[in-house]
């Protein structure tokens, strides 16, 4: 699936059924359905399924973020690994007539190698886990990961630490059929083949979760709106009415992302060492608004830092 992320923001209940046939056919099992008047079959089970999804890695952190929590805090997390990559310059190649077919031909033998393994696997084969690779690697990597965990706050990043280990348990008996397809048995190199494996694309969860995307230009208009008023107070409605006329938005939408909105303008901010204050209204409901730089003084209503600290 190629854009994900946009399938999850204009999700509907099909969709939904999709997401969670996944976690079913994680665990190898199709379930049927029953058409009223019909006859129900009997569920697919031991069934390979795999997904890749691809996404571009804006529309999460802009509009999916609280999805993006609650799909890796559901069992995503334990089931998938997360691919991340940066926005790098890249060069498109070109190739000649003669090259491409060379690389047809290229694929076509590693295909072929590959298949070949793999019909050396008897049907209903076992692969069983050595005691060495169990004992002094597996276990030894799993005391690894407690520490790990134990170090770190993120919630998300600490429940995939724990669930390396089972990645990895998994992933050995996929080398093992590549390394010898033959020889039933997940060794000492297939482990560490697999925790190596897992270790590497470990690291992109943690670089997705950190990535802070290139603001919309609706943000950055707003901003510098702000930035021209420094100090003024908005009430709430007086903030979104700003926010219309300067981006041209309507009210319902305003409505519908303000949180989303006010979360990027505090970034924006804080990269320009600036603060977007929010303060109770108190001759109305909802807050009061201001853009503060941090080079200047601040003001009498405002705390610094160290008075917050050592104030008794």
């Amino acid at each position: 699936m190629s854009e994900f992320g946009r399938y999850l923001y204009n999700t509907n209940t099909e969709r939904q059924m999709f997401i969670d046939g996944l976690f079913q056919g994680y665990d190898g099992t199709v379930v049927s359905k029953c058409i009223k008047g019909g006859k129900r079959e009997r569920d697919i089970e031991n069934m390979p399924v795999n997904a890749l999804l691809l996404s571009n890695p804006e529309i999460f952190k802009n509009n999916l973020q609280n999805v993006f929590r609650t799909l890796m805090d559901s069992g995503i997390n334990r089931r998938s690994m997360v691919s991340y990559h940066k926005i790098v310059e890249r060069e498109a190649p070109i190739f000649t007539k003669q090259e491409k077919e060379q690389f047809k031909k290229d694929a076509e033998a590693l295909g072929e190698i590959i298949n070949n393994l793999f019909t050396r696997i008897k049907l209903n084969s076992s692969y069983a886990l050595s005691d060495t690779a169990n004992d002094n690697i597996l276990n030894a990597y799993e005391l690894y990961l407690n520490d790990l965990r134990n170090s770190i706050d993120n919630e998300t990043l600490r429940d995939e630490i724990l669930s390396r280990s089972f990645k990895a348990l998994k992933l050995s008996c996929l080398y093992a059929c590549l390394n010898h397809p033959a020889e039933l048995v997940i060794n000492d190199d297939d482990m560490k083949q697999a925790i190596t494996t897992v270790q590497a694309l470990s690291k992109d969860l943690k670089a997705f979760i950190d990535f802070k995307p290139v603001k919309k230009d609706e943000y950055e208009k707003f901003y510098n709106y702000l930035k021209e008023n420094t100090g003024v107070k908005y009430s709430t409605i007086e903030f979104k009415k700003a926010y219309k006329q300067t981006t041209g938005m309507g009210r319902d939408k305003i409505n519908a992302k303000f949180e989303e909105i006010i979360t990027n303008l505090k970034e924006i901010a804080t990269d320009d060492n600036h603060i977007l204050l929010e303060e109770p209204n108190e001759k109305k409901n909802g807050l009061n608004y201001t853009l503060c730089s941090l080079n200047n003084q601040l003001s009498d209503n405002v705390l610094p830092f160290e008075k917050m600290i050592f104030n008794k």
